[in-house]
């Protein structure tokens, strides 16, 4: 199975059930498969903690049990977060132009797929 490039929203659903959880946990038990986040998907991951949190969704200790959890997937690989470098955005700007993809997230995601 190739790689899965994983947004914070699909991601989170791993961490605290929510429509989607049964989809996401079925992808990451997948035998064979790799799956990568941004390393502003790290940040925005404990935001969306730190959210739930202060909506009342989660307790403190939840939020902290989610940060640990989250961070130990991390280490674990479960999750590879992908380095992008400027040298390499501005290597497939053009690639990405003549693909019709905006030089925002759509550009980014797919560098990141297209990386040596």
């Amino acid at each position: 199975m190739p790689g899965l490039f994983w947004d914070t929203s699909a991601l989170v659903k791993h961490y605290h059930p929510e429509l989607g959880t049964p989809r996401v946990d079925s992808l990451l038990q997948t035998a064979g498969s790799q799956h990568v986040m941004s390393r502003l998907g790290v940040t925005e991951t404990f935001s969306v903690f730190a959210g739930k949190a202060r909506a009342g969704l989660i307790t403190l200790a939840e939020f902290d049990q989610l940060c640990r959890r989250f961070l130990a997937d991390t280490r674990r690989k479960v999750f590879s977060v992908a380095r992008l470098s400027l040298p390499i955005t501005k290597k497939r700007r053009g690639s990405c132009a003549s693909m019709g993809l905006s030089l925002g997230r759509e550009c980014a995601l797919w560098t990141a797929s297209n990386s040596p």
